[in-house]
């Protein structure tokens, strides 16, 4: 009899410091409202770096109320995930934070007790709006060219208007992350910059990390990242790339030196690429019998679409290499490539001397280059 009461007393005690425990650890709850949710589960994911990890789940009820509660080692980048594919990205820590949705309406959403998700909201809303913007270019591009006899033109137009967007929203992007005051909202945004041409930025955020949140897994993944870039930088060797062509047989970025090469990484589906690519070709022709080549190298998937592209777009050269595997391409990551077009002018020593030139801004450095050399 006394050992069923010390038993029932020690099982109380547990109880009661459990529930003690539950209630002293600081815990998130996301309150969800949402309207005209013919789909009813959510998932709450986190973006840890290189890994997406879904750490709760949830149902709307029928009144659009959905409660997500739980607890989180790490403040970090998360998103809500619902089953119409619409995802709202959020800064989580052990907080509250409430998001009331339209699920017919998906971009029209709120948050409320969340600074930081107000601001990573603002940010992607601003990237919508640009690819929108580079998207209706394209599109314009695309109906212009099958009732123009001016092709000339009309690429080089259309590439001025592109650049020019992009340039606007680099502009805009390098003020947001300098103005930001959310490690996790700089990281997001410092993760669409360009890391061969935006290495300074890139170097600043990395510094504001280390300063603020040192220990957080986000700060080291930046730092092992932006480390790559030193290596590519002008003045640093090319780094090698052995890759197979489209015969199977592999060609080394090596063995073109002795000759100017153009290190051009692209992908035929990549519509600015596509679109550079004339471009390309006339600087090949122009300078090819001056010692000047293209090595390039394509981040697509399939074999088909690869040397279809090559032939369509008349790309005569015979460099070309890919291992087929898009954006884990090994040489995109031993040249930190995360965007594309994206090119490396490696000189005759094997140095790289310029990085991203395109159109007009690489014919001028190569009649430049070459007409020093012949004086």
């Amino acid at each position: 009899m006394n050992y069923l009461k010390e038993l029932l007393i020690l099982s109380i005690a547990i109880v009661i410091f459990s529930c003690n425990v539950a209630h002293d650890q600081e815990q998130y709850k996301i309150t969800i409202n949402a309207k005209n949710a013919s789909q009813k589960k959510v998932y709450l994911e986190e973006l840890a770096p290189n890994n997406l990890t879904v750490i709760d789940t949830g149902n709307i009820a029928d009144n659009g109320i959905c409660t997500l509660q739980g607890y989180v080692s790490e403040k970090g980048i998360f998103r809500l995930k619902f089953e119409t594919e619409q995802v709202i990205f959020l800064i989580l820590d052990n907080q509250e934070i409430n998001v009331d949705i339209d699920l017919e309406d998906p971009k029209d959403y709120s948050i409320s007790n969340s600074e930081e998700s107000l601001e990573l909201k603002t940010l992607i809303d601003k990237a919508g709006e640009a690819n929108k913007k580079l998207q209706g270019i394209q599109q314009a591009y695309k109906k212009a060219i099958i009732i123009t006899n001016n092709r000339d033109s009309l690429m080089k137009e259309t590439q001025q208007s592109y650049m020019q967007e992009t340039e606007k929203f680099n502009t805009f992007l390098k003020s947001f992350i300098s103005e930001s005051s959310s490690p996790f909202v700089k990281i997001f945004a410092a993760g669409m910059l360009d890391p061969n041409r935006d290495g300074e930025m890139l170097q600043k955020t990395a510094n504001y990390l280390k300063k603020n949140i040192p220990d957080s897994k986000y700060t080291k993944d930046f730092l092992a990242k932006i480390g790559g870039p030193k290596g590519t930088q002008q003045g640093n060797p090319a780094k090698e790339i052995d890759l197979p062509m489209p015969n199977g047989n592999s060609l080394a970025l090596s063995s073109l030196k002795g000759k100017v090469v153009l290190l051009d990484f692209w992908a035929s589906w990549c519509k600015p690429c596509r679109m550079e690519n004339p471009n390309v070709v006339k600087t090949y022709e122009k300078y090819k019998d001056r010692g000047f080549t293209i090595y390039s190298v394509s981040l697509d998937q399939r074999k088909d679409q690869w040397i279809s592209a090559i032939k369509a777009d008349g790309l005569t050269w015979s460099n070309h290499v890919s291992d087929l595997k898009g954006w884990n391409s090994s040489a995109a990551a031993t040249y930190n490539v995360n965007g594309i077009p994206a090119t490396f002018l490696i000189d005759e020593s094997g140095t790289i001397v310029a990085k991203n030139l395109r159109g007009e801004q690489l014919n001028a450095f190569l009649e430049e280059y070459f007409n020093k050399k012949s004086s």
